[in-house]
């Protein structure tokens, strides 16, 4: 059984628990639980989420076709839950923030509600456009603009670029999915990166801030701080899980002396700490320009801590494995990707490609185009 028809299955049950209204359960299949606790955009995001990771992974939109109805109805549902200031305020939030109660996280509510909402009304627009659905399209494009525009009048401090709640969340997710424009993302940045220096660069996110800060980080140029808030071995870190022996992913972190209580020692969505190791530091980024599942940038990011990573990605038209060894100033870089594969291998901001014909195209390059083969770079 592949992910793709797993998740086609979940997403049959996932449309089958939607209530008429347009609401859907914190947990599916359901016998009635999560319709009024444990739900809310964040985690209602499911229903587009996989439907747009499988079109934008496998390029296949069945899935999305399948549930475009579900789609728009739960779009006209978080619709009529808005407040009077154009935002919307319920079900579960960026839970379980490292030394906070469980939902009393920094980011209130109505922010990450908010902006997930937008974000999903995003998703929406683009499958719909995907599918020439062009009536819900652009349904789900007034949807996303007005979400923006509420928060941007509501939440956003433009003086300091600075969401007004001022913690790591708020400032990373308005970033990652578009609060902030392009233009004002350098000085959003420098405010987040500032949130992280003055919590002594600990993570202070529950599993909606952490499903982005270290994207956010990297993007920044900040990929060395970001494996430093994720390996340091004090608690709140992945670093402090592996000190202690886990091998598997609890579902929230505590402290040493509660370790015996955890709610779980078997869960997965703060698990995105993989996707930023796959993506970031190997550099194997799939489909960056929405050119098609096939398309891709090897983009790593030689982090000042790490002399090695090592991955691979089955994508449709075969595997693809990037492998980088840093000496000093020096790194070889081996990629392997299929015939079809298209894309790019882009070195980090100061590295350039090196060869021993100095009039090579490729000398001197930090950009060339997608072939497999081993490559020699150094940092100027």
């Amino acid at each position: 059984l592949t992910p793709e028809k797993s998740y086609a299955e979940w997403l049959y049950n996932i449309c089958k628990a939607q209530r008429a209204d347009g609401a859907l359960p914190g947990i599916v299949p359901t016998g009635g639980w999560g319709f009024d606790w444990g739900n809310g955009p964040a985690w209602d995001n499911v229903l587009t989420e996989l439907c747009f990771q499988i079109y934008k992974l496998r390029g296949d939109l069945t899935p999305a076709k399948e549930c475009s109805e579900s789609m728009l109805r739960y779009l006209s549902y978080i619709s009529q839950k808005r407040r009077a200031d154009g935002l919307v305020s319920i079900g579960l939030g960026d839970w379980l923030q490292p030394m906070k109660g469980a939902g009393d996280p920094d980011a209130p509510l109505y922010l990450t509600d908010s902006v997930m909402a937008m974000y999903i009304a995003e998703k929406s627009e683009i499958l719909f456009g995907a599918l020439n659905l062009s009536t819900h399209e652009m349904f789900a494009r007034e949807v996303k603009n007005s979400f923006k525009q509420a928060i941007r009048d509501n939440l956003i401090d433009f003086s300091a670029m600075t969401v007004r709640s001022r913690c790591q969340t708020a400032q990373a997710i308005c970033i990652y999915y578009g609060v902030f424009e392009k233009n004002e993302i350098p000085e959003a940045g420098r405010v987040l990166v500032n949130l992280c220096h003055e919590n002594n660069d600990y993570i202070a996110c529950g599993m909606i801030g952490l499903r982005v800060l270290f994207h956010v980080l990297s993007d920044l140029g900040e990929g060395d701080l970001a494996y430093k808030m994720i390996t340091r071995e004090d608690f709140p870190s992945y670093g402090n899980f592996v000190k202690r022996g886990l091998t598997s992913l609890p579902e929230d972190f505590r402290p040493e002396d509660e370790a015996d209580t955890p709610a779980s020692l078997n869960h997965h969505f703060f698990g995105d700490i993989v996707n930023w190791f796959i993506q970031r530091v190997a550099g194997i980024k799939v489909n960056p320009r929405d050119y098609g599942c096939n398309d891709f940038d090897i983009a790593p990011d030689f982090t000042e801590k790490l002399d090695f990573a090592k991955a691979y990605y089955d994508a449709p038209c075969g595997t693809l494995r990037t492998e980088w060894t840093k000496n000093g100033g020096n790194v070889k870089l081996k990629v392997e990707c299929p015939d079809a594969a298209t894309g790019y291998i882009v070195l980090p901001k100061g590295w350039y490609f090196v060869d021993e014909n100095t009039y090579s195209s490729l000398h001197g390059a930090s950009i060339i185009p997608l072939e497999s083969g081993e490559y020699k770079a150094e940092k100027r």
